[in-house]
C-alpha cells in the first residue's frame, strides 16, 4: 500500500512538471534610436518574444508627449482589423520568437519626452492565447541647434565716406527746397478787392503828401472803382478832409497854379473852380457810401432780430 501511494505520487509529479515545461509564453520589446531632434524622425519596432510560433496577435496602443507618429503598421503579419489604435494581425505560418511584429515611425516635435505604450497584447501562440505584460518606451527630443548668423562688419574706406556725404548733402538740399515751396504756398493769397484797395490807399497817402490836382484826381478815380465797404467810406472821408485843407490853403495863399505850373481859374474868393467841383464830387459820394453804411447796419440790425 505504501509503495502504491508512492508511485501515484512520482507520477503526479512528473505530470505537473511536464505541464508546467510546455506552457506558452509570451514577452514583448522595443528597438529602434531613442534620441531624436526636434524635426527628426526614427523608427521603433515592437519584438515578440515567445515560446513557440507566432500565429496572430491583437494589440492596443497610445502615443503622448513631445513625439508624432507619421505612421504605424503590422510588419510580418498581415492586418486583419483595425479599430483606431487595435490591430489584430495574423500569418498563417506564424512568425518565429524575437521577430518583429509591429512599428511606429515616430517625429519629434519639441524639445522634450515622448512616450510610446503596448497596452494591451494577446498572441495566439500553439493555438493557445497567451496575453503579454504591457510595455512602455521613452523617445527624448532635443532641442534643433540654432544657426549662429555672423554679421559681416563693412570694411570703412574713403570713397564711400564721401559718397555718402555727397548724398546727405543732396538730401539736405532736397529737404530746404521743400521747406521753401511750402512756404510759397502757405503765403497768403490777397484777392482783387484788396489790391484795389491798397492801390486806392496808397494814392490817397500820395495826394496828402504832394496835394497836387493830378494825385487827388488819380486817387479820387481809384477809390470810386472800389466796392461799397467802410474801407472805401474812410478813404473819401480822407480825400473829402484833404480837399477842404487845399481849399483854406489857396484862400490863405491866393495859389493860382498847379503843381506843373499851369494856370488854374478861380472863383471870387480865390479858389480854383476844379477844386470845388472835385470837393462837390467827393460830398456826393460821402453821402452815397453814408447812406449805403446805414442800410447795411439796419439789415443787419433785422436779420439778428429774425434769429
Amino acid at each position: 500500500m505504501k509503495k502504491n501511494l508512492i508511485k501515484l505520487f512520482v507520477v503526479l509529479g512528473v505530470f505537473f512538471m511536464m505541464g508546467t515545461a510546455y506552457a506558452a509564453t509570451c514577452d514583448i520589446s522595443f528597438s529602434g534610436n531613442t534620441t531624436i531632434t526636434e524635426g527628426d524622425s526614427t523608427t521603433i519596432y515592437v519584438k515578440v518574444n515567445s515560446s513557440d510560433v507566432v500565429k496572430g496577435a491583437d494589440l492596443t496602443y497610445s502615443n503622448s508627449g513631445s513625439i508624432t507618429l507619421s505612421s504605424a503598421g503590422a510588419v510580418n503579419l498581415s492586418v486583419m482589423a483595425q479599430n483606431g489604435n487595435r490591430y489584430v494581425m495574423y500569418s498563417a505560418d506564424g512568425v518565429s520568437s524575437g521577430s518583429n511584429i509591429f512599428k511606429f515611425d515616430v517625429k519629434g516635435a519639441s524639445k522634450g519626452t515622448g512616450t510610446i505604450s503596448i497596452t494591451n497584447i494577446e498572441t495566439s501562440i500553439d493555438n493557445t492565447t497567451v496575453v503579454c505584460s504591457p510595455k512602455s518606451i521613452n523617445i527624448t527630443v532635443n532641442e534643433q541647434a540654432k544657426e549662429e548668423v555672423k554679421e559681416n562688419t563693412p570694411v570703412a574706406n574713403n570713397n564711400n565716406t564721401n559718397n555718402n556725404n555727397t548724398t546727405v548733402k543732396q538730401e539736405e538740399k532736397k529737404e530746404e527746397t521743400k521747406v521753401v515751396e511750402k512756404e510759397k504756398n502757405e503765403e497768403p493769397v490777397i484777392s482783387e478787392a484788396e489790391k484795389k484797395y491798397n492801390k486806392a490807399l496808397e494814392l490817397v497817402k500820395k495826394a496828402e503828401k504832394t496835394k497836387q490836382l493830378e494825385d487827388v484826381n488819380a486817387a479820387k478815380k481809384a477809390v470810386e472803382e472800389l466796392d461799397m465797404s467802410d474801407n472805401k467810406y474812410k478813404l473819401l472821408n480822407r480825400l473829402l478832409e484833404l480837399m477842404l485843407s487845399i481849399k483854406n490853403d489857396n484862400t490863405e495863399t491866393n495859389i493860382t497854379t498847379t503843381g506843373n505850373g499851369k494856370e488854374l481859374t478861380t472863383n471870387a474868393s480865390g479858389t480854383p473852380i476844379s477844386w470845388m467841383l472835385l470837393s462837390i464830387i467827393l460830398i456826393i459820394c460821402l453821402a452815397i457810401e453814408t447812406i449805403y453804411l446805414i442800410v447795411k447796419d439796419n439789415k443787419k440790425k433785422e436779420e439778428v432780430k429774425e434769429v
